[in-house]
């Protein structure tokens, strides 16, 4: 009797539940979905509410990432500003924002949505959080002692859309990455701007390292660092697409430093599209781009290389045994005051096209200083260039060095001393196919 009761009881409630079933049409149980977060109040709480009317930016983002999912928080017009102090926590209750799981963020426009830290901390510290979107915001007034003054990124997919990094720091002995420091994962910028941040050390607008980044139509101005004023890859693949990295200053690498020193691998930066790299110093080596390791490389495979000084070698681009490759670039009106006017060459392996036109070299080689390694310059033209004191208005080669001059034109370059055109001090220089005219020596020879 009572196996009779309980399977009756089993059947009853089946059928209860088929009833219900088929009177929600079939309805399943709800699915977890992503919340949407309205930030409506511009001061800086953290009291455990982000209900209607009383959600901060700060408690917006912590509620995102408590509930694991793929929440997007809106911004209104207005500056968002940080004051709870605090920092070594990161859970976003003091100091930066921590952001640690996937996440969009949209700003009515960088002009009127302002998140400004107020140099209590960096603005956001972006952790193994999947994919992150920032679009539509001015991140300004971060400083942090250590990476990112604006951003740091480890190990996230961050995209950020028409978002402004302005005025932001990263101190101390190592501070790396004065607007946005990128550690693993990947970072693409479209449009926007990076400007007038400071690193103490590396990257004043950008340090990148083991990482994928691509700058699309940014611009990224007036930075500074010790190494790498607008970008510094130390290791991994940065890319700029249509961009502009303008009157940025550093010691080495006025625009953009490449390197791979400590690093297990080196760093590749590659310029393309109609990007321009225009107007920055260093107030040592490479005032437009500086590659300093047998393992980093440059292409610079489009756009202009223009108007950038150096106090010292390769006014345009300065490669310390790195590779290079001139694929289309021009390198105009750029200055050293030691050797290399246009490019400075060293223990490397380059492969130039392009043009190199109106450089200026206080001491040799006005256009192309190469010494040691071995250069391959094919379809180039290097013409206007000038040689202060000494030789090679055009091109200069000197050391154990193996050069091949084919189908290109030196032509209307200068030297103060000898070799208008082409002055070769030591190696084996073979040219074929090349036409080396009207160059002018005001001793020896014009060639």
């Amino acid at each position: 009797m009572s196996a009779r009761k309980t399977l009756a009881s089993l059947l009853f409630g089946l059928g209860l539940t088929l009833a219900l079933l088929w009177l929600l049409g079939g309805a399943q149980l709800p699915v977890v979905r992503a919340d949407d977060f309205t930030v409506d109040v511009t001061n800086d709480e953290n009291d455990g509410s982000c209900a209607p009317g009383d959600c901060s930016l700060r408690e917006a983002i912590i509620a995102a990432n408590a509930n694991g999912q793929a929440d997007t928080i809106t911004l209104g017009s207005g500056t968002y500003a940080l004051s709870i102090v605090g920092t070594g926590e990161d859970a976003a209750l003091s100091g930066d924002l921590d952001i640690t799981a996937t996440l969009t963020i949209e700003g009515a426009g960088p002009d009127q949505t302002i998140i400004d830290a107020g140099s209590i901390d960096r603005v956001f510290d972006v952790r193994l959080a999947g994919t992150v979107v920032i679009s539509g915001v001015t991140i300004i007034n971060g400083n942090v002692t250590g990476n990112g003054g604006g951003i740091n990124s480890w190990g996230t997919d961050l995209t950020l859309v028409n978002v402004e990094v302005v005025s932001n720091t990263a101190s101390g002995s190592n501070g790396l990455g004065g607007g946005v420091s990128a550690y693993a994962g990947s970072v693409i910028l479209n449009g926007g701007q990076i400007l007038s941040n400071t690193a103490n050390s590396y990257g004043g607008g950008m340090f990148i390292k083991e990482c994928d980044v691509t700058l699309n139509g940014t611009q990224v101005i007036s930075n500074s660092a010790g190494r790498g004023g607008g970008l510094y890859v130390l290791s991994g693949d940065a890319t700029l697409n249509g961009g502009q990295i303008l009157s940025n200053t550093a010691q080495y690498g006025g625009g953009v430093g490449v390197d791979g020193t400590g690093a297990s691998s080196g760093g590749v930066f590659t310029q393309t599209g109609n990007s321009l790299i225009a107007c920055n110093i260093a107030t040592t080596n490479g005032g437009g781009v500086y590659v300093n390791d047998a393992d980093a490389s440059a292409f610079l495979n489009g756009g202009r290389i223009s108007s950038n000084t150096a106090s010292g070698s390769g006014g345009g681009v300065f490669v310390w045994q790195g590779d290079v490759t001139l694929g289309g670039s021009q390198v105009l009106s750029t200055t050293a005051r030691g050797s290399g006017g246009g490019l400075y060459l060293y223990s490397s392996d380059a492969a130039l096209s392009g043009q190199v036109r109106g450089n200026i070299a206080a001491v040799s080689g006005g256009g192309v200083y190469i010494s040691n390694g071995s250069a391959v310059l094919s379809g180039i033209q290097v013409l206007s260039n000038t040689a202060g004191v000494w030789y090679g208005g055009g091109v200069y080669v000197s050391g154990a060095v193996t050069v091949s001059l084919v189908n290109s034109t030196v032509s209307h370059n200068r030297s103060n001393r000898n070799g208008g055109g082409l002055y070769a001090n030591d190696g084996t220089v073979a040219i074929t196919y090349t036409t080396i005219a009207s160059n002018t020596a005001s001793s020896g020879t014009d060639g």
